[in-house]
């Protein structure tokens, strides 16, 4: 029984790293998508400020990549070492996917500055003729429903982490034996 237990919190982990590794990789490369899209369409044309916003994207996803390295690239563990530490171990990742979950600005942040350079080079390109804003108004109502859907969406997938946490506390023994 301890073995399927094992097996299945094993499981668990494995489904729990590769879904936040899969969330790194996308934000980040809808970021850097979108920035590639911008730098084609205005790079060349902009100003020096707007080529180094661009970079700006490309360094915090560097950065995001390199901080969440052993995320995206895990360590493998040891067959042996995972059995000692079992549900320690599946609180500790649980954890850290809370904490990952909740802090949005680090997984979205290069994508919501994409957006606003690309709404603030939409407004100076819109101005005298509106028309191009007017135009631009379906696609970027899209991308902040998006971003705000995604937000919702990862603040509740951590309550229900949390709950999980919690579930894990009141069902381990406190060592109190009377």
């Amino acid at each position: 029984m301890e073995t399927i237990a094992i097996r299945l919190v094993n499981r668990r982990v494995q489904e729990a790293d590769s879904a936040t590794r899969m969330e790194i990789l996308s934000s980040l490369g809808a970021a850097l998508f979108c920035a590639a899209i911008l730098f084609r369409q205005f790079g060349v044309s902009r100003g020096s400020l707007f080529q180094l916003m661009l970079a700006a994207i490309v360094l915090w996803a560097a950065i995001t990549a390199y901080r969440f390295r052993s995320q995206i690239w895990p360590k493998s563990i040891p067959p042996g070492a995972f059995a000692a530490t079992g549900l320690a171990h599946y609180r500790a990742v649980l954890e850290r996917r809370r904490a990952h979950m909740k802090n949005a600005w680090i997984w979205h942040g290069p994508l919501i500055l994409a957006c606003l350079i690309l709404l603030a080079t939409a407004v100076q390109l819109a101005f005298p003729n509106t028309e191009r804003l007017k135009n631009m108004l379906p696609f970027s109502t899209l991308l902040i429903v998006w971003i705000i859907l995604g937000i919702y969406m990862r603040q509740r997938k951590a309550a229900e982490i949390q709950r999980e946490i919690e579930e894990l506390d009141s069902s381990q023994p406190t060592g109190n034996v009377t």
